[in-house]
């Protein structure tokens, strides 16, 4: 009888009480605790219920984490260390989008029903998004947007298949707001990046380009080329997004 496949990341473990945990390497430990995956700080900030389905808490969590070790080492755009209740109050479209994924082949009885009862809601979501951007969660709704490029939802025929559709959201969106030029953000946005923003958005923009093929790299180069700022973390992304996707 074979063994079962277990698809985890590498740094992803299990605590003695069970909690999940992300570690890394002995060798480069310190004091601090690991950080939990997909936290739960403030409970009463989450529904009772999505699309009309009521959920428990405990598997609401228990799909995050599940999400997290099946889904998440495929396609590593979301921070994990996020608390639920973040996502969901920033981008309903995003935590709608997790439960949708992970149901899909979920054993817990409710899921079946779940999963379908998710898919008129995040059309609807993805319509509001087109319409009305909310600068506050874009990044967030750029990530529900390439998850669902993914694992796209339900389509009789191939013609119907929205993961185009909503790659294409994703490639308007994230260029209208700078994401192809995450030094010189403040260009497009009023917001100014911190360096673990320049990292999430260089991580969409790779998978951006994986998607639908489209990126400057005529701009980047020429950013990256005529920066006259030292060499910072900026400018080192730029020279590395010019010499990668030339």
């Amino acid at each position: 009888m074979r063994e079962k496949l277990e698809l985890r990341p590498a740094h992803w473990q299990s605590s003695i009480d069970g909690e999940k945990t992300i570690s890394t390497p002995s060798e480069t430990q310190t004091d601090a605790p690991p950080a939990p995956i997909f936290p739960v700080l403030d409970s009463s900030l989450l529904p009772a219920g999505v699309a009309n389905v009521d959920i428990a808490l405990e598997w609401m969590i228990e799909l995050f984490h599940e999400y997290h070790a099946n889904y998440h080492p495929h396609l590593p755009i979301i921070n994990p260390t996020i608390p639920i209740e973040t996502i969901y109050t920033e981008s309903p479209l995003l935590f709608k989008t997790i439960l949708f994924i992970v149901t899909r082949h979920n054993a817990h009885s409710m899921s079946r029903d779940f999963h379908k009862q998710l898919i008129d809601p995040i059309r609807e979501s993805i319509a509001d998004l087109s319409i009305n951007p909310n600068d506050s969660a874009l990044d967030m709704n750029i990530q529900a947007l390439l998850l669902l490029g993914s694992w796209p939802l339900p389509f009789a025929k191939q013609s119907d298949d929205g993961s185009w559709l909503y790659c294409g959201i994703a490639t308007h969106l994230a260029m209208q707001n700078g994401f192809h030029r995450p030094g010189f953000a403040q260009e497009f946005r009023e917001k100014c990046f911190s360096r673990d923003d320049l990292k999430a958005l260089s991580q969409a923009r790779r998978t951006l380009h994986n998607h639908s093929g489209l990126h400057d790299s005529k701009s980047i180069h020429r950013a990256a080329s005529k920066a006259e700022a030292p060499p910072s973390d900026c400018h080192r992304l730029l020279q590395f997004h010019s010499s990668t996707f030339q």
